[in-house]
């Protein structure tokens, strides 16, 4: 069986010639040997095809994380073309130990679906229901604990004003929501995991750009943003210091809005860096870094300044 890898590649090709690429590559890199992996976010739009004929209103799903494809050394090339001529290869075991997960694809819904065709992204609009139906608990929650008075009825407002009553006590709501959750986890952290599971969807193709099944085929896995293991979260926010760094290496693409459910944010203001596992680098778990051969000197200076000792080789030696 031929060896097969995961391959972090970059810089995403643009509008970029190719000397400007090999040094966006290399700025890239000295990033990732600082401080770690870059999760950005994405924004995916879903829509539920509905009985009457129509779509629904779109399901936006917000994404951050960094991604991996599954590859045989001799593919890298070719993944490059699209992806970017730099490449961190990982082990398959040691992505794991990262704590990457496969992507879950998805077909979209078409407005002349027949049959069963849109059930993906049907199920796609129930989990943002659920998303949606864990947010008013876990509101529900922090409004009951921060009421003194426990025999006081509970009314729904928005935007401070009184839309609906209940024939509930904030005492009775509390205790019903102890009651829910007896057994599992709070309606917080189980609002947590449903919002990043939402990361590992993804459609199986965009047809306004490629053909059927193009994502689907590059078998990715992706590590998300928020991930916690005893407490712990994995990620965290970029310095300042690390942001302006970041915004030389790509102004436009950073610097821009973008709106979130929690507000509108330029989009370094909402990107995660994965620097660490276990006290370690997570380059500790890569087995070696491919760049161009123009590249190789001054890619292997930059591993050697950081006291990583890891191999850098040319893409050209993939194929001798």
């Amino acid at each position: 069986m031929e060896n097969r890898f995961f391959y972090h590649s970059f810089p995403r090709r643009r509008r970029d010639t190719d000397n400007l690429a090999i040094d966006k590559g290399l700025v890239i890199l000295s990033s990732i040997v600082r401080s770690g992996f870059l999760l950005t976010p994405e924004m995916v739009e879903w829509r539920e095809h509905l009985d009457d004929g129509t779509q629904s209103d779109p399901i936006q799903v917000f994404q951050k994380r960094v991604c991996f494809t599954e590859l045989a050394p001799q593919e890298l090339s070719e993944h490059g073309n699209l992806f970017g001529a730099f490449a961190i290869e990982f082990p398959l075991e040691n992505l794991r130990l990262l704590g990457a997960n496969p992507i879950f694809y998805v077909p979209h819904a078409h407005a002349r679906d027949i049959g069963y065709s849109g059930i993906g992204a049907a199920m796609i609009a129930r989990l943002a229901e659920v998303q949606e139906l864990l947010q008013r608990l876990t509101q529900l929650g922090r409004f009951a604990q921060a009421t003194p008075n426990k025999d006081e009825i509970l009314n729904v407002t928005r935007d401070g004003i009184v839309v609906a009553s209940t024939r509930c006590t904030i005492g009775g709501a509390e205790d019903l929501l102890t009651f829910l959750s007896s057994g599992m986890q709070p309606p917080q952290a189980l609002l947590n995991t449903i919002r990043a599971l939402g990361g590992l969807f993804y459609p199986t193709e965009d047809t306004r750009y490629t053909g059927l099944l193009a994502y689907y085929r590059q078998r990715e896995w992706r590590i998300l943003g928020n991930m916690i293991h005893l407490g712990k979260e994995a990620t965290r926010k970029p310095t300042e210091t690390e942001k302006e760094l970041l915004l030389e290496i790509d102004q436009d693409f950073f610097d821009r809005k973008m709106k979130f459910p929690t507000g509108e944010y330029r989009l370094i203001d909402q990107c995660l860096f994965y620097s660490k596992l276990e006290g370690h680098p997570v380059l500790k778990w890569a087995s070696r870094v491919v760049v161009p051969s123009v590249a190789l000197d001054r890619a292997a200076a930059i591993l050697s300044q950081s006291g990583l000792d890891l191999p850098v080789i040319s893409l050209e030696e993939l194929f001798l």
